[in-house]
């Protein structure tokens, strides 16, 4: 299962890129592989999320102390195998939720917007799209992305959250624009 969730971001994250290249005209000079580079460091990034929670923010529980044990033994396929399984038991993750996601939107806006540094671009557009895909794959799984609204008291309908993600989806391909 691990494999195929690297591979569905690792493939979301190849066809977003090649069709901003596409559009952007970013394929004849090799500069641009400073855009993809950041991609890939932003496609990763997001699941650091799944080790700080565990090791710092929840290090007394029972799956963090097993996760922590397989890590200082060197069996870290077990320990990755122990984190996905263990995915939607963290109440409070600290990327995976709305509210990260919106100040992060803002913050991805403006980058894309301000700045010509083609790393930060890359890297602020995958971790993005990153969530998003965490997002769709959770409301595909689930038929809702209710855990992603822990901070809030109500939670969305299934037709509020294709909204929202849909809504998402649409902000997130604007901000290719501004690259």
């Amino acid at each position: 299962m691990i494999k195929k969730e690297i591979l569905l971001h690792f493939s979301s994250f190849f066809i977003l890129f090649l069709f901003i290249s596409l559009i952007k005209g970013w394929y004849d000079n090799p500069i641009f592989l400073i855009f993809w580079l950041g991609g890939v460091v932003g496609t990763l990034l997001p699941d650091i999320d799944h080790l700080l929670f565990p090791l710092l923010l929840r290090p007394q529980e029972q799956s963090s102390q097993l996760l922590r044990s397989l890590l200082l033994n060197k069996k870290y396929s077990q320990a990755s195998t122990l984190l996905y399984n263990t995915r939607y038991e963290k109440s409070a993750p600290i990327f995976h939720n709305v509210v990260f996601q919106l100040f992060f939107l803002v913050f991805a806006f403006f980058i894309s917007s301000s700045t010509s540094n083609l790393f930060g671009k890359g890297l602020v557009m995958a971790f993005s799209y990153h969530l998003l895909v965490d997002q769709i794959y959770d409301f595909n799984s689930q038929g809702n992305i209710s855990r992603w609204f822990y901070h809030f008291a109500s939670k969305p309908a299934p037709n509020q959250s294709a909204i929202y993600l849909v809504t998402n989806a649409i902000i997130i391909l604007a901000l290719s624009f501004f690259l």
